[in-house]
C-alpha cells in the first residue's frame, strides 16, 4: 500500500518485501518495546507445569539468558536488547 506503518524492528526486519521502504525513527525512548515474563499462580491453573516455567524464567533472567537475547540477530543485525537491569 506504500503507506506508514508502526512495527518492533525485530518484525520490520524479519519482513521480506520492504520495497523502497525506511525507517525513520528507531530506539527513541517512547518507543521501547519490553518484553516481560512472570509465572502463573498455580492454585488460578492447577494443571500448570510449575517447575517448568520457572527453569523457563529463572533461565530468562539469568546473565546466560539475556546474553541469548542480545546476541539474537536477523540478517546480522542484533533486534533485541537485553534488560539492564531487573
Amino acid at each position: 500500500m506504500n503507506a506508514y506503518t508502526l512495527t518492533d524492528y525485530a518484525s520490520w526486519m524479519n519482513f521480506g518485501d520492504k520495497r523502497q521502504h525506511l525507517v525513520h525513527l528507531r530506539g527513541h525512548p517512547l518507543f521501547i518495546n519490553r518484553y516481560s515474563i512472570m509465572l502463573v499462580n498455580k492454585s488460578r491453573c492447577p494443571t500448570l507445569n510449575n517447575s517448568e516455567a520457572q527453569i523457563l524464567r529463572n533461565w530468562i533472567l539469568s546473565d546466560s539468558g539475556q546474553g541469548a537475547i542480545g546476541a539474537f540477530s536477523i540478517n546480522g543485525e542484533t533486534v533485541f536488547q537485553p534488560a539492564e537491569s531487573f
